[in-house]
């Protein structure tokens, strides 16, 4: 209302409703501001309990790796791009790993699923199945999943659990964080950057670096790189990933495209850092089903030529005799080999070491 003498008269056009919607965008505006100057530690929980809310979820990607020869157990060049399904309801999960180009003979499918109590492996190349009582921790054939990559840091992989991976699953779990305080972030152009210790790797303290933009009131990090060193003095590894095209599922933001690049880093700062491996993942398509039927997540064990439970002290046992006489054959020189598959499926005597298995 304004003032005219005795009388008063009403602003034109600014009646009841107007006023209320230009309040509602006020309102709007200041509640966007408080989410841009919303700490990190508080992006990063809500972020928690917005990926916790997908009970169900169905994702496939594609990743394309090239490692350097003479890096880790590789003499040569090695290239492959596989092709990865993952099914998840509560903690229940089923991953389906299948190479779809490699330069080498590299493992061609590799399922892996936990029902809630039983956890098998499955690597259809060997005919092997393996199967324990509850869930194993780490997952070496799906460790960057697109789902998981803004919370790479709050992995276990460490010391005293080697190869242990993050899954989405274990995001549910309520004290992932396990008492995680961000550190405060130093601002540059419009970014924030902090760096934290991790767990230890060959007795020394892991170290992460997050780059995230200050403006996002969403904990969506652009580059996450980890420091770890090798069990020789004079190297360490640093891992680069570049996260981008976050899309939103629910109300929880991910990338749909991971860059990383592994470097050998010599301790000695007057040595550069050397190339050892490129990776690109792309997720093809992503969706939460309303119902995922049970058996999703029990693998078939007619297909195994052989399976073998971690909980058994009588060693092997065959389940079923599948395929023709050679595949008979092939089974029983398996079945002669003096040490049991590795959780991955993979017997021992491959010679592979067990942290790269998942490149395969």
């Amino acid at each position: 209302m304004a003032n005219m003498g005795n009388r008063q008269a009403k602003i034109p056009g600014l009646g009841m409703p107007r006023l209320i919607f230009i309040l509602a965008v006020l309102c709007g505006l200041s509640g966007a501001a408080r989410g841009q100057n919303a700490s990190l530690q508080m992006r990063l929980e809500k972020a928690l309990e917005n990926a916790r809310s997908i009970t169900n979820v169905e994702i496939q990607y594609d990743d394309m790796l090239w490692i350097k020869g003479g890096a880790g157990p590789f003499t040569d060049e090695f290239t492959r791009t596989m092709h990865v399904t993952y099914i998840s309801a509560e903690g229940k999960y089923r991953t389906e790993c299948r190479n779809v180009a490699s330069t080498t003979n590299a493992i061609k499918l590799h399922e892996t699923a936990f029902d809630g109590k039983l956890y098998s492996g499955f690597t259809a190349d060997t005919g092997y199945m393996t199967q324990q009582d509850g869930n194993p921790p780490g997952d070496t054939f799906n460790p960057l999943s697109p789902l998981i990559e803004p919370f790479l840091f709050l992995s276990s992989d460490s010391d005293d659990c080697p190869a242990c991976h993050l899954r989405f699953t274990e995001l549910r779990s309520p004290d992932r964080l396990n008492g995680l305080i961000l550190p405060e972030a130093e601002s540059s152009n419009g970014a924030l950057h902090l760096s934290f210790p991790g767990l230890p790797r060959n007795g020394v303290n892991q170290l992460c670096n997050i780059t995230i933009d200050d403006a996002d009131p969403d904990f969506t990090p652009r580059t996450i790189s980890n420091i770890s060193y090798a069990s020789r003095d004079d190297i360490c590894f640093e891992t680069i990933y570049t996260l981008s095209d976050y899309t939103i599922l629910g109300a929880y933001h991910f990338p749909t495209k991971i860059a990383y690049s592994i470097f050998e880093t010599p301790t000695n700062n007057l040595l550069a850092p050397t190339l050892a491996g490129t990776s690109m993942g792309t997720v093809v398509s992503v969706k939460i089903p309303t119902q995922i039927h049970d058996s999703t997540f029990r693998l078939d064990e007619s297909e195994a030529l052989h399976v073998w439970n971690h909980g058994e002290t009588k060693g092997y046992g065959v389940l079923a005799w599948n395929g023709d006489a050679a595949a008979k054959s092939a089974l029983i020189k398996k079945e002669q080999l003096k040490t049991p598959p590795t959780r991955s499926g993979h017997a021992k005597e491959t010679g592979r070491d067990p942290s790269w298995h998942f490149y395969n």
